[in-house]
């Protein structure tokens, strides 16, 4: 079943809600939503709001009822009337109660896998699990079963949630999508056990450890892009370092000696040798964009996220 939205007062609501959707364009004369109603659902306390401003506006004497009255201000008449329509719609029909119980849920650090969606609303920062440590990563959107909200059955397919984040393929930075799929959980699970989950709640956990070492990192990582000399350690039994040593660095100056990038890149690392000597460090010229001149298949693949930007200034994960 679809709801489809022809209001111009609900659209000019809609619009001052919703600040990142890349996938709804609330441009357009009409909306058609399917089931779940993904975007009514993550933005209904924010609808509920508006429409107690309205509603007390017009009690007030405020705003008063004018044929001739814009229909896309938000504080008009028609506005408060359609969105009670819409939100008791939803209320009765559709969500019945289940956001204010998985929100309750969430307080806990607790989520259902039926109403996960509440979780990753476009513009979210999360954390991804990768190698053992955790990575920021920003939501684009979430697929999963339409019929979830109706059905009772109990094999639901898995949730992909596309994300993006940024990323060097060296002559440009620009976000470059990824997809982290979660496979179906009955009962109650833990959100910070999840392979990606809001970086809101981690940060209340560790006290923000983790978000100042991902920030510290970024900004490191921005000098580095530059190219600049830098200090390099890195542990010899961890073969991606060492192949990272040896082909990404471009020059070494640990002894007042220099590699140029040809020798670098071919040169092959010893792991026995390596692992005799002990730890590996010296200062290093770092040069990504030679790297993946001389490497072009290594070169991550960016501007690949399929939104062109719509909206991206207004995205929350700016604020993080």
């Amino acid at each position: 079943m679809r709801i489809i939205i022809e209001s111009k007062a609900l659209l000019s609501a809609l619009r001052s809600v919703v600040s990142y959707n890349p996938f709804v364009d609330l441009d357009h004369k009409v909306l058609s939503l399917n089931k779940p109603y993904t975007i009514l659902g993550h933005h209904m306390s924010e609808l509920e709001a508006l429409h107690e401003r309205c509603k007390t506006s017009h009690q007030k004497g405020e705003v008063k009822p004018d044929e001739n009255a814009n229909p896309d201000d938000p504080l008009v008449e028609t506005t408060a009337d359609h969105l009670e329509l819409l939100l008791n719609y939803l209320k009765t029909k559709v969500y019945k109660g289940r956001i204010e119980t998985e929100q309750e849920l969430h307080r806990r650090n607790m989520c259902t896998f039926q109403m996960l969606r509440l979780l990753f609303r476009p513009g979210t920062t999360v954390y991804v699990e990768s190698g053992g440590k955790l990575a920021a990563h920003v939501v684009h959107a979430m697929v999963n079963d339409t019929a979830i909200l109706s059905d009772n059955r109990r094999d639901f397919g898995p949730h992909q949630i596309l994300l993006w984040l940024l990323r060097f393929d060296g002559r440009f930075v620009g976000r470059s999508t990824t997809s982290v799929v979660v496979p179906p959980f009955e009962g109650e699970r833990e959100i910070t056990s999840l392979k990606v989950f809001p970086t809101e709640l981690f940060d209340k956990k560790d006290g923000g450890e983790t978000k100042a070492r991902l920030e510290a990192q970024g900004m490191q990582w921005l000098k580095l892009l530059r190219g600049q000399p830098a200090f390099y350690q890195c542990d010899p039994s961890d073969r991606a370092a060492l192949v990272l040593q040896n082909r990404h660095v471009v020059r070494r100056n640990a002894s007042e000696e220099s590699m140029d990038f040809e020798d670098a890149a071919s040169h092959k690392p010893n792991i026995r040798e390596a692992r005799k000597a002990g730890s590996l460090s010296g200062r290093v010229y770092v040069d990504s964009a030679a790297y993946y001149y001389e490497f072009e298949e290594e070169a991550p693949e960016i501007c690949n996220v399929n939104d062109i930007g719509r909206n991206l200034a207004m995205c929350g994960c700016e604020e993080w």
